[in-house]
């Protein structure tokens, strides 16, 4: 299949950039997914794009139902750039899916522990994207899996604090107040959710909480 790097990678067999370039080309299209492959393996041949490439390839073996083939890659993405947060947060992901839970909860913290330096120091995010509060809430989500409600309560707390507008963990934190019998806060909680339109009642019904919570409402 051709694209628009194929001259480009024709005078320039070394160009790692054009190589990674067409493969997030190829990427768009379950089609040439191996072609994909072929491109992203090349730049980490060429010692370029190591990180980016990685996460690539996780993506795409996550994509073919191969859990464990894409945790390697996000592996290997996390050492070749230990600040990579679109790989952190990948394997945070992967692993709270199939219930690693711990394992889950360490690559989100470097996800947040990464991006809260950058903040700290009003500096723009490498990746031109924020995984922070939705770090803050999966983390959340965890700790109520493991009914540790306490700490899935302060991950909603430390979400709101981080950033009140794009808060991911109301709900969340709902269930964990009422699961720590402080129903008062939580009913006031969502009486602002539905007062500032937040949410609807409809909306509600549809979240995977709402069967927690139906009692409560």
């Amino acid at each position: 299949m051709k694209s628009p790097y194929d001259q480009r990678i024709k005078e320039h067999p070394e160009d790692a950039k054009a190589y990674y370039e067409r493969g997030v080309y190829f990427l768009e299209e379950p089609t040439t997914l191996d072609l994909a492959k072929k491109d992203f393996w090349r730049c980490i041949d060429l010692g370029d794009f190591i990180a980016d490439s990685y996460s690539n390839l996780a993506l795409i073996y996550d994509m073919e139902n191969d859990p464990s083939q894409a945790q390697v890659l996000l592996e290997k993405a996390v050492e070749a750039d230990p600040e990579h947060t679109v790989s952190w947060f990948a394997l945070g992901t992967l692993h709270s899916i199939y219930g690693n839970h711990e394992q889950a909860l360490y690559a989100l913290a470097r996800v947040l522990a990464i991006e809260m330096d950058f903040h700290e120091e009003d500096e723009y995010l490498e990746e031109d994207v924020s995984f922070s509060m939705e770090a803050f809430a999966l983390r959340a989500r965890i700790y109520l899996e493991k009914n540790e409600n306490a700490l899935a309560l302060a991950e909603c707390q430390a979400s709101r604090a981080f950033d009140a507008e794009q808060n991911e963990c109301d709900l969340l934190e709902i269930v964990a107040l009422v699961r720590l019998n402080q129903t008062k806060e939580a009913k006031k909680l969502l009486q602002t959710l539905l007062n500032d339109e937040e949410i609807t009642l409809e909306n509600l019904k549809e979240h995977p909480v709402f069967s927690e919570l139906q009692e409560f409402l």
